[in-house]
């Protein structure tokens, strides 16, 4: 069985797909950009626009302070500068006005009206001789004393120093002992200036920094000490030395 099918009974052809909305998104894409555009454009004119502003207020102050300073250096100027003299003011004297100013009148005629008194004239004798030869040498002679004895060559004392010895005993443990007390002894020297006694010269004969010389010092303490409390003043000076 054949089955035929009219044209009348054909599906009809449904609408064709439409192309606006790509064409609307388009448009709004670009909408969107050129607005954005012109905002950076608007921005940026407004501010090449205060750019200038700025700067042209800067050219007017800068201006108007080296007006400023240009009027201040013309006042000190001018205030510096003489004033200029008229010689049309100033009249110059005559030959016989400088002559009459430069030698003084002389007078030739004398009366009551225009004598004039001269000073008090001393009329007082000078006194005898006698009061001021007689000072004169003794003056002189005082004067070479005094030249005499700036140059003499003074002297300089020198402080007595006295030297004196005095025994010494010491107790100490030494190394080799066994801890047992070595007693040592000997003569010690020191020096007494002006009644006082030099404490660095005291066991000065022993050997600077040994125990023996250590020991020294010790017993020159104690000799002090004891010779000071029997009344000692010269001693005194010394019991407080560092052994």
């Amino acid at each position: 069985m054949e089955i035929r099918i009219d044209p009348e009974d054909r599906l009809a052809a449904g609408p064709k797909p439409s192309n606006m909305p790509i064409v609307i998104a388009v448009i709004l894409v670009c909408s969107i950009f050129a607005g954005v555009g012109y905002k950076f454009y608007s921005d940026d004119q407004e501010l090449q626009a205060l750019r200038a502003r700025l700067t042209q207020e800067a050219a007017e102050a800068l201006a108007i302070e080296e007006t400023e300073q240009a009027a201040k250096l013309a006042e000190r100027q001018k205030q510096r500068r003489p004033a200029p003299v008229h010689y049309d003011d100033v009249t110059s004297p005559t030959l016989e006005q400088w002559e009459r100013e430069k030698k003084p009148e002389r007078q030739t005629v004398f009366n009551d009206q225009n004598y004039t008194p001269k000073g008090a004239v001393n009329r007082m004798p000078p006194p005898p001789s006698k009061y001021y030869e007689q000072g004169q040498p003794r003056a002189n002679a005082q004067v070479r004393e005094v030249f005499k004895a700036a140059s003499t060559p003074q002297k300089k004392t020198q402080p007595a120093v006295q030297y004196r010895n005095a025994p010494w005993r010491w107790s100490s443990v030494v190394a080799g002992s066994g801890g047992r007390e070595r007693t040592i002894g000997g003569q010690f020297s020191y020096q007494v200036k002006n009644g006082r006694v030099d404490t660095g010269s005291v066991c000065r004969n022993e050997e600077y920094g040994s125990l023996r010389y250590r020991d020294c010092r010790k017993s020159a303490r104690a000799y002090f000490i004891q010779a000071c409390n029997s009344g000692n003043r010269e001693a005194c000076t010394a019991s407080s030395m560092a052994p």
